[in-house]
């Protein structure tokens, strides 16, 4: 088991769920800004990571592999969206960027619990290896 990779993933998937959790609080605004850029920095790191494994079949084989693959390349890519968003698309429109942002963060979070699940099945996995 790549240590590198397992980390990035686990991460990758407990930031997603991190807008949601600190949604319910007043200073959120502030929090989520915050996160956005390491969600940027993550997030290509991800998605290419997963695309990559996905392309290649390296690392686990069957579904397993083919599931936690599939969904760091989704993470990764709904993490790299949301700065993409707001510092490229959107960059003089603030609104139009926290619409997508909030748009994105109702697949962002189911995914991001699904890989926390993911992140505990890849850890047993590799320890009854």
């Amino acid at each position: 088991m790549n240590f590198f990779h397992f980390f990035l993933f686990f991460l990758m998937s407990f930031v997603a769920t991190l807008p949601v959790v600190y949604g319910r609080h007043g200073d959120s605004v502030q929090v989520i800004n915050r996160l956005a850029l390491f969600q940027g920095i993550m997030g290509p790191a991800g998605m290419m990571l997963g695309f990559f494994y996905l392309a290649t079949s390296g690392g686990m084989q069957g579904w397993a592999g083919q599931a936690i693959y599939g969904v760091e390349a989704l993470l990764g890519f709904l993490l790299t969206y949301g700065l993409l968003s707001r510092y490229v698309y959107h960059r003089n429109d603030v609104e139009a960027a926290m619409m997508t942002k909030r748009r994105l963060e109702v697949y962002q979070a189911p995914l991001g619990v699904l890989g926390i699940a993911l992140c505990a099945l890849w850890m047993a996995q590799a320890l009854l290896v």
